[in-house]
């Protein structure tokens, strides 16, 4: 083992993630292949390794849990390690991870088995930043490292709001419940050029921590093939969600508080009774000539869920330009209000401009304004909505008639 010098000084403070295939595994051969060659080094416990080391033999096998507590640990390009069944990575206190591969000597983490969540997994819980480049992550996420088991279990988990962490050009396959977990909605994470393959979930990320996975992921094959927001805390960041080739899927009612942009072409699904709530910030979709933005419930049937509030929004802050909504108004938001049951919903000094719209199917109204403004009215089309296309009282500047 090498010593390490500090290297992370000059390193953004970001977790970059990038996606592409690997198919060597250092001296283990194929990623689908179950023995550990005769060769690895065994390392039976934590106090083996320390801070501000290198891993750079061919392969190890680790048979517990290595808690890092400072220093940098360093894996270098080639390197394999087999995890055996419980074992795991904790990153704390101080210490950093670093992991430099490339797609032909990516660095592989994996069970000695090919189980799906074998082992642990890497859980990282201190300020960095680290890097992670040129990974290789499979058969982890058996067990989580804390309480509240959804969110602190996956193949990497992110548990500290201090946390700057960067992946890239990297490769998660066969992990149960999840590839990558957020813990906090504080942390500073960023995932491009990677892929996701034949996990549980690829990612359950807090909805602050969108804005930090790149358009140019790939998801393939996972047994639920979407981005899941697990969680109800606002989104208080100013934030770019790009068109993936799998929906974000919310499991809460999340609130916007900044400037949220929706690149064209993606798509939102929503569980029961979940929406988003824009109170005091902005949501903008501008798919003008591209492929529209799509809201939809998880199940295809009309009230699948909640719909989209504007309230307390900036004059002039919202705009929806070609997008569709689908399967909306399971509730109301405001329950001694029953026009508040609505697909969309502007109220309480709301703003919206929404252009080149379909609502279709919502349970209630397609539209409800109340002491609020609605402008713009062009092209909209309702289909299939069980009671008005647009409610609007008396007082309310509507732009539809």
């Amino acid at each position: 083992m090498n010593a390490l010098p500090p290297i992370f000084h000059h390193l953004p403070a970001v977790l970059t993630i990038s996606a592409f295939a690997f198919f060597g595994c250092g001296s283990s051969g194929s990623e689908d292949s179950d023995s550990d060659p005769p060769s690895c080094i065994t390392i039976e416990n934590s106090t083996e390794i320390e801070g501000d080391t290198t891993l750079d033999s061919d392969c190890y096998t680790i048979e517990a849990i290595l808690s890092i507590d400072h220093g940098t640990l360093s894996v270098s390009g080639g390197t394999t390690l087999h995890f055996s069944n419980g074992s795991g990575l904790s990153v704390q206190g101080a210490a950093r991870l670093q992991v430099i591969g490339d797609t032909d000597q990516p660095v592989v983490l994996r069970g000695t088995e090919g189980e799906r969540g074998l082992w642990r997994g890497i859980y990282i819980d201190s300020p960095g930043p680290h890097q992670l480049e040129g990974l290789q992550l499979q058969d982890a996420g058996g067990d989580n490292w804390a309480g509240q088991p959804h969110l602190t279990r996956g193949g990497i988990v992110v548990g500290s709001d201090s946390t700057e962490l960067q992946i890239m050009d990297s490769h998660f396959r066969n992990n149960e419940y999840a590839a990558i977990t957020t813990a906090t909605p504080d942390a500073t994470i960023e995932v491009s050029r990677s892929r996701f393959e034949d996990n549980d979930f690829p990612l359950r990320f807090h909805a602050n921590h969108l804005s930090g996975i790149d358009g140019d992921n790939h998801f393939v094959d996972n047994r639920t093939n979407a981005v899941l927001v697990h969680t109800d805390e606002p989104v208080l960041r100013q934030s770019t969600w790009a068109a993936l080739d799998a929906p974000y899927t919310f499991d809460e009612i999340v609130q916007i508080k900044n400037l949220v942009t929706i690149e064209p072409g993606t798509t939102l699904s929503f569980r029961r009774n979940t929406g988003l709530d824009i109170d005091g910030g902005s949501l903008r979709v501008d798919a003008s000539n591209a492929q529209p933005v799509r809201f939809v419930g998880v199940h295809d049937t009309p009230g699948s869920w909640r719909g989209i509030r504007f309230r307390n929004t900036p004059p002039a802050g919202n705009q929806l330009t070609h997008i569709e909504i689908h399967h909306a108004g399971s509730e109301r938001w405001v329950q001694d209000w029953g026009n508040s049951q609505a697909a969309i919903l502007v109220d309480q000094d709301g703003f919206l401009d929404l252009n080149d719209a379909l609502i279709a199917d919502s349970d209630y109204h397609a539209i409800s304004v109340r002491d609020a403004l609605l402008v713009g009215c062009e092209a909209l089309r309702f289909e299939n909505n069980h009671r008005h296309s647009v409610h609007s009282y008396e007082d309310d500047e509507s732009c539809y008639d």
